[in-house]
C-alpha cells in the first residue's frame, strides 16, 4: 500500500525523502529499496519544486529529461504521453505549444502546470516507487486524484510527503506515518480511510512510544 508521511513544517519529511533517494546519508540503520527492473529505476524523487528546464528546450525534451529520444522511440512514447497530459488537464498548454515549441520554460509555465508536467516525467521513466514531497499543492484536488491514479494503473508505489493529504488522495494511500507527534519518538503510525463526508476516519492500529 502507498504510505503518506504527514507533519507540520519543520518535522523531517523533507529530510525523510532525500534520506531514502540518498540525496542525504542515514544516521543509522538501514533502507531496503525496490530493485531496478527492465531498464526502470527503482525510485524517483519529485520535489517541491519541480525540475523544469532553464535552458531553451523543446516541450518533448522538456517531458522526457534527462533521455533524449530518437525519432522511433517518439513515435513510440508520444502516445503515452499526449494521454497523460490530457489526463492532468494539461491538453490545452499542449495544444497550445506544440511538442516541438523551444522556450525557457521556467519563464512560461505556471506553479500548477510545472508539477503537473513533473508528475508526466514520472510516469515517463517508470520507476517502481516514487516519492512525492509536497510537490502537488498547486494543482486541484481533481488532478491530485488523477496523479495518484494514474501512478496505481503503472503498478507504481508512492510515498508522499506532506503536510496534510486531501480525501481524493488519501483514498489512494494504507498507511500514514506522522512525525512531530507528542510521542517519545516524535512519530506514529495509523491507517487512515476516507468515509462518505470527506472527512478522515481513522483506526489508529499501532502507536509507536518507545
Amino acid at each position: 500500500a502507498n504510505l503518506a508521511v504527514v507533519g507540520p513544517s519543520g518535522a523531517g519529511k523533507t529530510a525523510l525523502c532525500r534520506v531514502l533517494a540518498g540525496l542525504w546519508k542515514r544516521p543509522t540503520g538501514s533502507i531496503t529499496l525496490p530493485s531496478a527492473t527492465d531498464g526502470k529505476p527503482s525510485l524517483l524523487i519529485v520535489p517541491q519544486t519541480p525540475l523544469i528546464l532553464t535552458a531553451p528546450a523543446s516541450f518533448r525534451e522538456l517531458v522526457t529529461y534527462p533521455t533524449l529520444l530518437d525519432d522511433v522511440s517518439w513515435t513510440k512514447a508520444k502516445p503515452t504521453l499526449t494521454h497523460d497530459i490530457n489526463r492532468l488537464n494539461l491538453g490545452v498548454l499542449l495544444e497550445r505549444e506544440g511538442w516541438n515549441a523551444v522556450k525557457a520554460w521556467d519563464q512560461t509555465l505556471s506553479v500548477g502546470e510545472s508539477q503537473s508536467l513533473a508528475i508526466v516525467r514520472l510516469l515517463f521513466h517508470q520507476p517502481r516507487l516514487a516519492i512525492l514531497d509536497n510537490c502537488l499543492y498547486g494543482v486541484s484536488d481533481e488532478v491530485s486524484a488523477c496523479v495518484y491514479s494514474l501512478l496505481e494503473e503503472r503498478n507504481v508505489r508512492v510515498i508522499t510527503c506532506t503536510q496534510r493529504l486531501s480525501p481524493a488522495a488519501l483514498r489512494y494511500h494504507g498507511r500514514e506515518l506522522r512525525l512531530g507527534e507528542s510521542t517519545l519518538s516524535g512519530w506514529s503510525e495509523h491507517r487512515a480511510r476516507v468515509v462518505d463526508d470527506g472527512a478522515r476516519k481513522e483506526d489508529k492500529d499501532r502507536q509507536q512510544t518507545d
